[in-house]
């Protein structure tokens, strides 16, 4: 079935995922989703014929005329199936039909309606104009990249393409059928605008499109190894290149990071990302993976951590951990029980806490029991969970039990977009939008308004 598919390696020392595979069925549909119409040609101008069927993989096309299959150079037949001809003569006419070929499972032969090409022999002067203008493609690196263009007119126009921005031009024998533009082996550098541009008796039309080519990703900096104490932060970094940007994904053991409970931070830089790692356990142990995915292709690092707890860290966990908010800081309290005496001295806590715009580290008030730690520049009216963990010279402690806090509403960051209207010449109606949670700032409970008289000072509500 159709679909992504993963498989995960479960060692001794942790899990990891392979890479995701998309599978797509091979199949072709039923019925073509577009079929040649019957159309009229100028002898001595053009024709196109239209013809596409959903197949994957893509599938080519034949086209035939009066049951014989077209073979002349004036017979041109693009990838997307579209078949153009050029220098119309009255022996074109007839009826022409596609047909496509499937060779996945069974052979499979699927023909299209007919189309009648009807020539006209009128010789007067038409004025010249574009019969199909170039459509904006996108195309992966290595691939060709097709722009089609067809033009028509008596005296026959002549076409040149021209790349906007650059002295690059194509005519003649350089383009492909009666005036298309093929790349081969395209890359970012021939990503761009590019122009048809047609020319008659001194008139000059252009018709543009726009060349995108899509890049695979490509790892410039993996994740690296590393053995690792108990700890309060440690950073890795995953740096990839690829056109359109790619996102990244970070896994601990074969499970989004994000589901683990381990406190992150991830950090945009240019060309990808940093993960900052907080209050890092033995459990914490195991693979972890950056995946860069683009729509083109997937790229993956990975790397083993290894985090051991050091014999002199502090042992225990901090105790008594209470909160106190207001509407934008917590105020976090503790026992500072984890005074050892075969053990060096705790010189710092560090809280911790889902949604913090970051981790604070407080040092320690001396002799004295019950220490304290304000985190600031939060949101109004937020739920945050937060953890107390203590570090000396060698490692840290274990984490303090999780508590839930949530913090003070305040007035609303700003004001709903008002629009009055007047429905009866009695009354006005007033309305407004409504306010995200974030500008809110907590739950609203009236709205008041206000309203002033022409001429008057006082307002009313």
């Amino acid at each position: 079935m159709d679909g992504l598919y993963v498989c995960k390696v479960k060692t001794t020392k942790g899990i990891l995922i392979a890479r995701r595979v998309h599978v797509v069925m091979s199949v072709m549909a039923r019925n073509f989703s577009q079929e040649p119409a019957s159309r009229e040609a100028y002898q001595g101008g053009v024709a196109r014929f239209t013809c596409d069927i959903k197949a994957e993989p893509p599938t080519s096309y034949e086209w035939f005329k009066d049951k014989k299959q077209l073979s002349s150079e004036r017979f041109h037949t693009l990838s997307s199936g579209i078949l153009q001809i050029s220098d119309v003569q009255d022996s074109d006419a007839g009826f022409y039909l596609c047909q496509t070929t499937s060779y996945l499972h069974d052979f499979r032969i699927k023909k299209s309606g007919k189309a009648e090409l009807r020539v006209l022999s009128d010789v007067s002067e038409r004025p010249a104009r574009f019969v199909a203008a170039p459509a904006n493609t996108t195309v992966t690196a290595g691939n060709t990249a097709e722009l089609e263009c067809l033009v028509d007119g008596n005296p026959k126009p002549s076409v040149e393409w021209r790349r906007k921005d650059t002295d690059l031009r194509w005519r003649g024998q350089a383009l492909s059928g009666p005036g298309n533009l093929v790349l081969t082996n395209v890359g970012p550098k021939d990503e761009g605008i590019y122009e048809c541009v047609l020319f008659s008796r001194g008139l000059t039309k252009t018709a543009a499109a726009k060349l995108t080519v899509q890049v695979a990703p490509k790892l410039e900096q993996g994740l690296e190894s590393y053995s690792f104490p108990v700890t309060k932060v440690m950073t890795t970094a995953c740096l990839v290149s690829g056109s359109p940007a790619p996102n990244i994904s970070w896994y601990l053991n074969g499970e989004l990071i994000e589901k683990t409970g381990l406190y992150t931070e991830r950090i945009k830089k240019t060309g990808g990302e940093s993960m900052i790692l907080y209050t890092l356990q033995k459990k914490h142990s195991g693979f972890y993976q950056c995946v860069a995915e683009n729509g083109v292709d997937q790229v993956m690092s990975v790397a083993f951590l290894q985090v051991s707890q050091k014999e002199l860290a502090p042992r225990g966990r901090p105790t008594n951990v209470t909160a106190v908010t207001t509407s934008t800081s917590i105020l976090v309290t503790w026992d500072n029980n984890l005074v050892q005496s075969d053990r060096p001295s705790v010189v710092a806590y560090q809280v911790v806490g889902e949604r913090f715009p970051r981790q604070k580290i407080c040092t320690v008030k001396e002799n004295t029991w019950s220490q304290q730690c304000t985190v600031k520049n939060l949101r109004p009216a937020t739920n945050y969970s937060l953890t107390v963990q203590a570090y000396n010279k060698y490692g840290a402690s274990d984490l303090s039990d999780i508590i839930y806090v949530q913090t003070l509403p305040d007035v609303p960051s700003k004001l709903p977009e008002v629009s009055v209207s007047s429905p009866e010449f009695h009354s006005m109606l007033i309305s407004w939008t409504t306010l995200s949670a974030e500008d809110s700032r907590g739950q609203l409970q009236a709205y008041r308004v206000y309203y002033r008289r022409i001429g008057q000072n006082e307002e009313s509500r």
